[in-house]
């Protein structure tokens, strides 16, 4: 599984355009949640396990983060879980070099108020390759393309490492959870609210369909 996560980034890397730091870049992470992975001793299932989720996001000026010692954005995001709902809020999307955290978050309010929800990328690991921009902050390029997340898909360093990892904080101790799916970063015109839409429910009902097959055939295996 870590090669092919690997082999998958190295191809894809390629592939990827450098595009002018002025025009808006549109984000499109699609995935699935696994089960709880941290902390080790977590007993039981987790809030989100197994849901399929997309987030909707866009810089619309790559070249002026508001952190001018890093790569930080302040960005209006939706986020969509099935059977939970979708929540549309204004979190950070950060990818700066000085820190090991990537991610976008916190989405807050989730399932209780006061709760919050972040997504991480090359978190808990040591990156080693410029998955998302030019790495540097001094004089910013963004990439667009197609980037496959998952456990070990574009980091480097001691196990796990966690580069798909989101974290859920509540009343009760926080859980992590790794996830698996595609981020496609494109340049252009930020997409129709409509659109969005649209590609949401798409994405979520074809994850649905997909589970349901999946689950079908493991009764039949069951009961064969």
């Amino acid at each position: 599984m870590k090669k092919s996560f690997a082999a998958l980034t190295l191809g894809a890397g390629l592939f990827f355009s450098a595009i002018a730091t002025a025009e808006p870049i549109n984000y499109l992470l699609t995935g699935t949640f696994d089960t709880v992975n941290f902390p080790p001793d977590a007993q039981g299932p987790g809030p989100f396990d197994n849901r399929a989720f997309s987030i909707q996001w866009t810089v619309p000026d790559p070249s002026t983060p508001f952190d001018p010692f890093g790569t930080r954005y302040q960005v209006e995001a939706s986020l969509s879980i099935d059977g939970i709902g979708t929540f549309q809020q204004n979190v950070i999307w950060s990818l700066s070099p000085f820190a090991i955290s990537y991610g976008l978050g916190g989405f807050t309010d989730v399932l209780a108020p006061g709760d919050s929800l972040f997504f991480g990328i090359c978190s808990g690991g040591e990156c080693t390759d410029p998955v998302l921009f030019n790495r540097d902050p001094f004089n910013l390029v963004l990439f667009t393309g197609t980037f496959p997340l998952g456990l070990d898909s574009s980091c480097a360093g001691p196990a796990p490492c966690l580069n798909a990892q989101a974290n859920y904080f509540s009343a009760e101790p926080f859980v992590g959870t790794r996830y698996f799916g595609t981020l496609s970063v494109t340049e252009g015109p930020i997409p129709e609210p409509a659109t969005l839409t649209l590609i949401t429910l798409a994405i979520l009902f074809l994850s649905y369909k997909c589970r349901r097959g999946k689950g079908k055939a493991a009764n039949v295996q069951a009961h064969s």
